[in-house]
Protein backbone atom coordinates (compact mmCIF):
# COMPACT_ATOMS: atom_id res chain seq x y z
CA UNK A 1 0.00 0.00 0.00
CA UNK A 2 1.07 4.09 -0.84
CA UNK A 3 2.20 5.76 2.19
CA UNK A 4 1.43 9.10 2.09
CA UNK A 5 4.15 11.56 2.22
CA UNK A 6 3.89 15.23 3.17
CA UNK A 7 4.02 17.15 0.56
CA UNK A 8 7.22 19.81 1.74
CA UNK A 9 10.40 17.66 3.28
CA UNK A 10 10.82 18.32 7.19
CA UNK A 11 14.35 19.62 6.82
CA UNK A 12 13.46 22.03 3.85
CA UNK A 13 10.54 23.29 5.82
CA UNK A 14 12.35 24.03 9.06
CA UNK A 15 15.37 25.81 6.80
CA UNK A 16 12.45 27.85 5.50
CA UNK A 17 10.81 29.03 8.85
CA UNK A 18 14.57 29.99 9.34
CA UNK A 19 14.78 31.61 6.75
CA UNK A 20 11.67 33.52 6.18
CA UNK A 21 11.82 34.93 9.99
CA UNK A 22 15.57 35.57 8.97
CA UNK A 23 14.79 38.38 6.04
CA UNK A 24 13.25 40.81 8.24
CA UNK A 25 16.41 40.44 10.70
CA UNK A 26 18.24 41.36 7.42
CA UNK A 27 16.17 43.62 6.06
CA UNK A 28 16.17 46.05 9.58
CA UNK A 29 19.72 45.67 10.26
CA UNK A 30 20.40 49.16 9.76
CA UNK A 31 16.71 50.54 10.77
CA UNK A 32 17.65 49.30 14.21
CA UNK A 33 21.06 50.20 14.45
CA UNK A 34 19.83 53.60 13.14
CA UNK A 35 16.76 53.63 16.15
CA UNK A 36 18.67 52.07 19.09
CA UNK A 37 21.86 51.62 18.93
CA UNK A 38 23.37 47.40 19.06
CA UNK A 39 21.38 46.00 21.87
CA UNK A 40 17.74 46.16 19.94
CA UNK A 41 19.56 44.77 16.68
CA UNK A 42 20.75 41.84 19.22
CA UNK A 43 17.63 41.47 20.68
CA UNK A 44 15.91 41.39 17.16
CA UNK A 45 18.46 38.58 15.75
CA UNK A 46 17.89 36.42 18.66
CA UNK A 47 14.27 36.16 18.33
CA UNK A 48 13.75 36.29 14.94
CA UNK A 49 16.81 33.30 14.48
CA UNK A 50 15.75 31.66 17.68
CA UNK A 51 12.12 31.72 16.71
CA UNK A 52 12.76 30.48 13.21
CA UNK A 53 13.57 26.67 13.63
CA UNK A 54 10.61 26.44 16.08
CA UNK A 55 8.39 27.59 13.85
CA UNK A 56 9.76 25.76 10.89
CA UNK A 57 9.74 22.83 12.99
CA UNK A 58 6.22 23.16 13.82
CA UNK A 59 5.09 24.01 9.93
CA UNK A 60 6.64 20.39 9.22
CA UNK A 61 5.21 18.73 12.21
CA UNK A 62 1.67 20.03 11.18
CA UNK A 63 2.48 19.36 7.40
CA UNK A 64 3.08 15.58 8.76
CA UNK A 65 -0.10 15.37 10.62
CA UNK A 66 -1.95 16.31 7.84
CA UNK A 67 -2.28 12.99 6.20
CA UNK A 68 -5.11 10.82 5.45
CA UNK A 69 -6.62 9.60 8.44
CA UNK A 70 -6.65 5.83 8.92
CA UNK A 71 -9.29 4.25 10.90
Amino acid sequence: MHRWKPPVPPVQTYFLGCFLLALPTLLAWPWTNFVAGGRLRLVAAFLLWGLGPAIGLGISMSALDAGPRRS
